[in-house]
């Protein structure tokens, strides 16, 4: 199975290890990819990237860069600490320091100092959210240095925050200065917005964000800041939009356990008025996922008859 594409996934970040069984409930809500904070300035952090790994998580890393005179430096760093903890994909989040940088191709010095620390693939940008006024105001951020590595742009669309931080108006400004839909994710924050915020301390909850998230297009391509501020009610807040979840070899009573939850997820999406034609995709898709990864016979009997019981189509 191929890595999924952290810019069209849904994912989270995170700065706080993460245990087999929550990396279980998140990849069974459908989510893809976890990235743990493993460079801030100059600090570095270790992780253990095997809960989520073991889970069906495609686990990264991510650090942060204040400064223009650190932006090698920092792009080292993360680099050495992504490959030394086995990360599968690296993202530094650049945000006031990004600014103005476009002309001068000013953030390259970050995919320098990446490539020094011996990063050879994408490497993806985590900045602000769309200025005031996105049809006119620009950030001129430096967007190319991280394109042309095949990476994408996550934008903190935090609206709990700032009205101007909308997801449907961060698409249209990345959009419009130059980033491909398909590598755009819009990040989302389940922490109360700080008090120097527009809104302070206003949080919105899994299920507030679905109709914002929803008229900016946004499907899969959404992120959390941070796995751990997300409770169980934000997750099925937000399962009309990660969809089904990717079953990655559970065996025996725990591959019926999965099944379980699944069924919960067709019911939920019914109760929400999800359309009967996605529902029935998405029970398809079911089918197929668990199938496809059965590794005995033993259970398979099982498996099918729990599917007829969900309802699910045969493939």
């Amino acid at each position: 199975m191929s890595p999924p594409n952290i810019n069209v996934t849904p994912g989270l970040l995170t700065v706080v290890e993460q245990d087999l069984n929550r990396c279980i409930e998140l990849q069974l809500a459908g989510y893809e990819w976890i990235a743990f904070q493993t460079q801030n300035d100059y600090q570095l952090h270790d992780y253990d990237l095997s809960p989520a790994a073991a889970a069906g998580l495609y686990a990264g890393c991510w650090g942060v860069s204040y400064r223009p005179v650190d932006f090698w430096r920092d792009g080292k760093n993360l680099a050495e600490q992504t490959l030394s903890l086995g990360g599968r994909f690296l993202v530094m989040d650049i945000e006031e320091a990004a600014k103005d940088t476009r002309d001068a191709r000013g953030l390259r010095r970050v995919i320098d100092g990446c490539r020094a620390g011996g990063w050879a693939g994408a490497v993806h940008l985590n900045t602000l959210g769309p200025p005031y006024n996105p049809d006119v105001n620009d950030y001129a951020i430096d967007l190319q240095s991280f394109l042309e590595t095949g990476g994408g742009v996550q934008t903190q669309c935090y609206a709990n925050a700032y009205d101007s931080y909308a997801p449907e108006l961060g698409v249209r400004y990345w959009t419009r200065v130059g980033v491909p839909r398909d590598r755009l994710n819009i990040q989302i924050s389940l922490f109360p917005a700080e008090s120097d915020a527009q809104h302070p301390n206003r949080r919105l909850d899994g299920a507030a964000w679905l109709p914002l998230l929803k008229a900016a297009g946004v499907t899969r391509d959404f992120s959390i800041f941070m796995a751990e501020a997300a409770t169980d009610a934000d997750i099925t807040g937000l399962l009309p939009l990660s969809r089904l979840p990717v079953v990655v070899n559970p065996t025996g009573a725990n591959r019926l356990a999965a099944l379980d939850l699944l069924r919960g997820s067709v019911d939920y999406w019914r109760v929400n008025n999800l359309d009967e034609w996605a529902i029935q995709r998405q029970r398809q898709t079911l089918a197929w996922r668990v199938l496809n990864v059965i590794q005995s016979g033993a259970n398979l009997d099982a498996i099918r008859a729990a599917l007829d019981k969900a309802g699910a189509p045969k493939p």
